[in-house]
């Protein structure tokens, strides 16, 4: 699939039961991209090109960072 806009990750080091509005990213230097937590899945505002398993997702508030998962295809 080459664009998604719900992704599932594992590995999470965000806070347990962490929901909400956030911004994310899936590949190093790409732009900031608006998505929801819910649970263990990102969903986002734009679908998102390329996403693989393995890749890590990072989720951010403003600059500052919340975390991250593994992404799980």
């Amino acid at each position: 699939i080459l664009y998604k806009r719900e992704i599932n990750f594992s590995e999470s080091n965000l806070p347990e039961n962490f929901s909400g509005s956030v911004l994310a990213r899936i590949r190093y230097r790409q732009p900031l991209q608006s998505c929801r937590i819910d649970g263990s899945c990102a969903v986002f505002e734009k679908p998102q090109k390329g996403v693989a398993a393995g890749q890590s997702i990072v989720f951010y508030n403003n600059e500052e960072v919340l975390g991250g998962g593994i992404i799980e295809i």
